[in-house]
C-alpha cells in the first residue's frame, strides 16, 4: 500500500474492506431481513441476476426506499488479517 501511494502521489487511496459478502452487506446495511426482498427476486441466484441488470438509477431509488446506511456500510471492522491497513472509506463523498 505505501508502494502504491508512493507511484501515485496525486491519487487519493481508499481502503474498503469487504467483510461479509455483498448479501450480507445489504441485510445489514438496509430495512429488509433477506436480500431478495430488495429485488423480490424468487432466490439468492435469481437476485445476483437481478441485482446486476439493473440500471444505475433503479438501483439507487431501490436502495434509497430500503434506507441503506451508506456510513455503515464503509466502517464494517477489518479482519485481523487487514489489520495493518487502515479503513479510510469515511473519506469518500456521495454525489
Amino acid at each position: 500500500m505505501e508502494l502504491l501511494a508512493r507511484y501515485c502521489g496525486k491519487l487519493k487511496i481508499v481502503f474498503l474492506p469487504q467483510v461479509l459478502n455483498l448479501e450480507e452487506e445489504l441485510v445489514r446495511c438496509t430495512d429488509v431481513r433477506v436480500v431478495t426482498e430488495l429485488t423480490q427476486s424468487g432466490s439468492i441466484k435469481n437476485f445476483k441476476t437481478d441485482f446486476c441488470e439493473m440500471k444505475t438509477k433503479e438501483c439507487r431509488s431501490m436502495l434509497g426506499r430500503h434506507k441503506l446506511d451508506y456510513m455503515r456500510l464503509r466502517m464494517t471492522k477489518t479482519p485481523e488479517g487487514f489489520a495493518f491497513v487502515e479503513n479510510n472509506g469515511f473519506q469518500i463523498k456521495l454525489v
